[in-house]
């Protein structure tokens, strides 16, 4: 993934009015955490900026460079937001400074691809149980997404953990046993295979 430089301000005037003030004035009140300072930079960084990362596909997880004051520069990732629960607009951002000979743990959204011969054939329905997954690697294979083909299950067949295709640049942080999705049956399917059977 390719880096963007974001400008950034330190940001002085801490607490909870200091943070509103920020955001009246079209910021978002912001933390960069490193392994490598003891003391987090709290930060204003500017909320269209942020939006448009996030809407991104695979933004939260891109590589940013900030640029704090036109000083001192982070290559970070977004660990953590949070969003207005009635607004649903951004309220605050957490960065982790990321080095590209160390491995970092991020969620990457998962996806599948295809549409499954369940569903296609015998009037199954798909059902994902994961969003997305824990993963440790290095920050220049952070995939944007992982894509799973889900094409050839049947009625009941399941995608696991084990079956994700790593390709070797990173490591999922959960048990390979864990379902990622399953064709189940739905009522058309079963009285269909019912009425199969009265005719044999």
């Amino acid at each position: 993934m390719g880096k963007e430089i974001i400008n950034v301000s330190k940001r002085r005037d801490l607490g909870k009015n200091g943070s509103r003030r920020v955001r009246k004035e079209g910021g978002v009140p912001a933390i960069i955490y490193s392994v490598d300072v003891e003391d987090p930079i709290p930060i204003t960084v500017e909320r269209r900026v942020i939006d448009r990362i996030l809407h991104k596909k695979g933004g939260k997880n891109h590589i940013l460079t900030l640029k704090v004051d036109n000083l001192d520069e982070y290559n970070v990732i977004i660990k953590d937001f949070q969003l207005d629960p009635i607004k649903d607009t951004l309220v605050h951002v957490d960065f982790l400074t990321v080095k590209d000979d160390r491995p970092v743990k991020i969620k990457v959204g998962l996806e599948t691809e295809g549409i499954p011969v369940g569903v296609k054939n015998y009037g199954g329905m798909l059902v994902k149980l994961l969003r997305e997954i824990p993963v440790e690697c290095l920050p220049g294979d952070i995939p944007e997404e992982i894509k799973i083909d889900v094409s050839s299950l049947g009625i009941n067949d399941v995608k696991k953990i084990k079956d994700i295709d790593t390709q070797n640049k990173f490591k999922i942080l959960m048990n390979s046993d864990v379902v990622i999705a399953i064709v189940k049956p739905t009522r058309a399917t079963v009285a269909k295979e019912t009425a199969k059977t009265e005719t044999e």
